[in-house]
């Protein structure tokens, strides 16, 4: 038996032996456990590396990313790659992250290899993954091929690209299909389609965030590319400029580029200068980014330049213009109009506030002039009452008639009135309610206006609180009409409402806890939001202590968390605590006292700072430790804390009472 036994396990150990490497980690344990990077899915064997499980892939087979994985590219030289693509493979990220790390700047301290690169023909889809690059990389994905008869193929589903130090991708002598394509902060720009290149975006879910989002040098003629980016919103312009280097773009935002755009060439231009030195009669020329002239400038006759709502021209008084302006926005420093030379034109200016609203060179017909009026300008803290035309003038139906005289030129004014400053008013937000609903009778008010709060229960149940709070703190005076109706006056800060419906002539569970006791609507609050439960089914202990393991418990489930399952039973909320700078977890089964709750609770709240001094008042406030002071403040100063008479018993132990009503104050308070 025992030869047997023997003989049995030296089979074992030959055949294991005689498996490569990355399958005898497979073997050892599973990828989880051993940290394996990924695994072909056609063999099942795991391996250490991406760029490994890779590398020694065969056509046809499928890699799957394990867990997010750290590629390295030292040693890979000017356009190498840390991970090096082939083979006709499916590259699937299962929705984790490649970061990098050995990546070498070249001589000229330029990143020169890529994170991931496909070559040699292959065929590829890569989907579910996210490249995280850095100023170090290269292309996040280089698809590259000598020539056409090379190409490689590549499908990209759910793919991310972000931070790369050149292009989030570049293809050449290539064809990509991408769907579901996420980009940002990639230095150059999104996706660069060179000499040859294929690209199709495909669907409505991508998302590219940088302002170059897709260009290709290559638009015509040898070399040239195809893109279709039908299904988006991506249109094609030329870009001209130091930067844009007269490439072709796709772009959904041409404000994104440059500074001015001509509508009629689809040029945009990085300098608004460069645009008006090119822009011609019959062309429309748009400023789409507020820009200063740093030069002599003319709109020529016949053009129009447009500027954009929004946009500020700073004109150093230096602009002139024969043709047509159109703001929109607004137009800083003078602009010099000129007359008309030939006898059948006249120059119509619109000015508001000394700012050109509109002016443009007209041709009569009979001794009359007919023009659209202009849209009307705004003006912060003013009505509009019109345009002071004067005589000769006629507008109906949006349309103006002018009859000429002797005069070139005809100049109209904006005309305004002041308008008084609207009361300002605050929001009133309501919390969700179970058990019935709650209608206020506005959802915004001025300070002193009375709010109707309607309560309707669901049947058997009735209202057992509503609590009006000020924004940072500070419970407002209800009145209860007796009919289902509350009212309050409206303070001048934004308040949240909270009502609460119990069930009609039912009680806590708590023999302990009765209806006509003081704390009983805290603890009912509480309970029924589960945050505090009983020491029994059937008991609260309300005057018990509680301990600092109960309250970091509590905050957890405020916070979302699942707590239930911890070993001890408050493992999850210390765990919280601690990871969140609520509590250092310390000594988690002592008895909290009121200081230590109010440090909780105002570290939970973000720390927020108050003004002014509300410990004074209180005969004892000197025994207030000085790591709880400007938290006891901020509890005094939203009413989380009222005292024990006259004192603040900062060190005294805290009632289980207590702590449920401290907690339904901070919940209403903080809208938690």
């Amino acid at each position: 038996m025992k030869n047997k036994l023997l003989s049995a396990i030296l089979s074992i150990c030959m055949a294991v032996t005689a498996l490569p490497a990355a399958a005898l980690t497979a073997l050892a344990d599973d990828g989880a456990q051993t940290g394996n990077a990924a695994v072909n899915q056609t063999t099942s064997v795991q391996y250490a590396t991406l760029a490994e499980a890779v590398e020694t892939a065969q056509d046809g087979q499928t890699i799957q990313l394990l867990r997010n994985e750290t590629v390295s590219g030292a040693g890979k030289g000017k356009n190498g790659a840390a991970v090096l693509i082939t083979s006709d493979i499916v590259l699937d990220g299962a929705g984790y992250t490649i970061t990098t790390d050995g990546f070498e700047l070249d001589a000229s301290s330029n990143p020169q290899t890529h994170i991931i690169s496909v070559q040699n023909g292959a065929q590829v889809t890569i989907q579910d993954l996210t490249i995280q690059g850095s100023t170090s990389t290269k292309h996040g994905i280089n698809v590259w091929a000598p020539d056409l008869a090379s190409a490689v193929t590549l499908t990209l589903d759910n793919v991310a690209i972000h931070g790369c130090g050149t292009a989030g991708m570049v293809i050449n002598n290539s064809q990509v299909t991408a769907s579901g394509l996420s980009t940002s902060g990639n230095a150059w720009g999104a996706v660069n389609v060179d000499n040859n290149g294929q690209f199709t975006l495909s669907g409505t879910e991508n998302q590219m965030e940088e302002s170059v989002k897709l260009w290709t040098e290559k638009p015509q003629g040898e070399g040239a590319v195809t893109i279709d980016v039908s299904q988006s919103n991506l249109q094609p312009v030329r870009g001209e400029g130091t930067t844009l280097k007269g490439y072709t773009y796709y772009t959904d935002n041409v404000a994104e580029l440059g500074e001015g755009y001509n509508e009629t060439t689809q040029t945009v231009y990085e300098d608004l200068d460069a645009a008006l030195g090119a822009v011609a009669g019959g062309q429309r020329l748009r400023v789409v980014r507020s820009a200063a002239l740093d030069s002599a400038a003319t709109v020529p006759a016949g053009a129009t330049l447009a500027v954009d709502p929004g946009v500020t021209l700073t004109t150093n008084d230096q602009l002139d213009s024969q043709g047509e302006i159109i703001n929109q926005g607004a137009i800083d420093g003078q602009v010099t109009v000129s007359e008309p030379e030939q006898a059948d034109q006249y120059r119509v200016t619109y000015l508001s506030d000394d700012q050109v609203w509109y002016t443009a060179v007209l041709t009569q017909s009979g001794g009359v002039l007919t023009f659209p009026q202009p849209a009307d300008p705004a003006k912060e803290g003013y009505t509009f009452d019109g345009w002071d035309y004067g005589e000769n003038v006629n507008v109906a139906d949006g349309t103006v008639t002018l009859t000429v005289g002797a005069e070139k030129s005809y100049t109209f004014l904006a005309q305004w009135t002041t308008t008084p400053p609207a009361e300002p008013t605050y929001p009133i937000t309501v919390s969700p309610a179970q058990n019935g609903q709650v209608i206020v009778d506005r959802a915004n008010a001025p300070q002193g206006q009375l709010v109707t709060i309607t309560t309707i229960p669901n049947e058997g149940y009735a209202v057992s609180s509503i609590i009006v709070a000020r924004e940072g703190g500070g419970r407002l005076e209800v009145t209860d009409h007796q009919d289902g109706t509350y009212t309050f006056t409206m303070p001048g800060i934004s308040v949240g409402v909270e009502v609460l419906f119990a069930p009609v002539d039912q009680e806590l569970p708590f023999a302990d806890v009765l209806q006509d006791q003081w704390y009983f609507e805290s603890i009912y609050y509480i309970w029924q939001r589960d945050l505090m439960q009983g020491v029994s089914e059937s008991e609260f202990a309300p005057e018990s202590t509680s301990t600092r393991a109960m309250l970091m418990t509590i905050l957890a489930r405020l916070d979302g968390v699942d707590t239930d399952g911890g070993n001890p039973w408050y493992e999850k909320g210390q765990a919280w605590a601690m990871e969140n700078g609520v509590s250092d977890g310390t000594n988690p089964e002592g008895i909290v006292i009121r200081e230590q709750i109010v440090a909780m609770l105002y570290r939970y709240a973000g720390s927020p700072a108050v003004s002014e001094d509300h410990l004074a008042s209180f005969p004892d406030q000197a025994e207030v430790s000085g790591w709880a002071r400007d938290a006891m403040n901020w509890a005094v100063s939203i009413g989380l804390i009222q005292g024990r008479g006259d004192n603040l018993a900062p060190t005294q132990q805290a009632m289980r009472a207590e702590l449920a009503a401290m907690l339904q104050r901070f919940c209403v308070s903080t809208g938690k």
